[in-house]
């Protein structure tokens, strides 16, 4: 329950209390739940408030309880409605349902821009053909005028801010001298992209950045990955500052409140064991370019099947509980 008043605790203290902070549910680190219920809170009332929003990212069933008894007729996620005494309890699909999948580095990190974009286009839309919602790590600085309408065109697309230039000026010009492109030598490290920066200068580039994807892209992103999953106390700040809601990233930010989601499996697609299940996957568009251009353009269709048939069984999983709740509501 999330926030539960204290005559709620004592009437069910069989459920387990989960506080409320700012815009939503306390979740540092990233927790995750079976189901969550809020009981008449306040932004609870439409998937348009963050507080909502939050808690969706945070379990697989979120029952909410409206003292109007009008239900969102309109939304995808609804799985179920149960009227009680005190208002209509409405049962939502939550995002643990479907494995998250985070592909970092459009239209690259600090490789050197490809004159050719195909296989990195064919890659995303092999996984866009899916049907999977994915997170894609976009660099604002790095999107020009030839990659904004294929990025408009991609229907599961979930935009992810990736920094804001990536070190892209800097290290692209290292490897192109050390004649290895790719970075197949390991030329470029890993690196926090601000690490010389102000706490100001911070927010003017994220903030840059953040307007740069949404006039490119037409979306808002929530969630922040930082280049090579660094970034320091003062980055996240001001991811807090600018309106970011999650953080993807495998290691944890200093002095953010934000929940920071890590991943399961972190590597190519070709390392890929299917049947493994993980919560979150995470790919990268130059690393599976990679593989496509030598020929194996086979792992990451089966990897995606695999993510597929997860999803598709969690779901089920999911209805069956809500139709459960539902009817033990009802019979009071």
């Amino acid at each position: 329950m999330i926030a539960p008043a204290r005559s709620e605790r004592r009437a069910l203290p069989r459920f387990e209390a989960v506080a409320a902070v700012g815009d939503g549910v306390a979740l540092r680190p990233a927790e995750r739940f079976d189901a969550l219920f809020a009981f008449r809170l306040a932004g609870y009332g439409s998937e348009s408030e963050r507080a909502f929003r939050t808690a969706l990212r945070s379990c697989r069933l979120l029952g909410v309880l409206s003292a109007d008894g009008v239900a969102q007729a309109t939304s995808t996620r609804l799985l179920g409605v149960a009227p009680t005494a005190a208002g209509l309890l409405q049962l939502y699909r939550g995002d643990l349902t479907d494995p998250l999948l985070r592909i970092d580095d459009y239209p690259t990190g600090v490789r050197p821009i490809l004159a050719d974009l195909s296989p990195l286009h064919d890659v995303l839309t092999c996984v866009d053909a899916a049907g999977l919602d994915f997170h894609l790590g976009i660099v604002p600085a790095l999107v020009e005028d030839r990659m904004e309408g294929f990025l408009r065109g991609l229907q599961h697309l979930l935009v992810s801010q990736h920094g804001f230039e990536h070190g892209y000026a800097k290290y692209s010009k290292l490897l192109i001298a050390a004649h290895d492109p790719f970075n197949q030598r390991g030329t470029v490290g890993g690196f926090d992209e601000f690490a010389e920066q102000s706490y100001d200068q911070i927010v003017a580039q994220l903030s840059q950045g953040r307007r740069l994807l949404e006039a490119r892209t037409g979306r808002t992103p929530l969630s922040y990955i930082p280049p090579t999953n660094r970034a320091n106390r003062r980055t996240g700040r001001a991811l807090e500052a600018c309106g970011f809601e999650y953080i993807l990233s495998e290691n944890p930010l200093g002095a953010c409140a934000l929940p920071c989601i890590g991943s399961d499996f972190y590597d190519r697609s070709s390392k890929f064991i299917p049947g493994s299940a993980p919560a979150v996957a995470s790919l990268h568009a130059t690393w599976e370019a990679d593989l496509w251009r030598a020929g194996d353009r086979e792992s990451l269709p089966r990897l995606l099947a695999s993510l597929v048939a997860q999803r598709e069984q969690a779901r089920a999983l999911a209805a069956e509980a809500a139709e459960r709740v539902a009817s033990q509501f009802t019979r009071g």
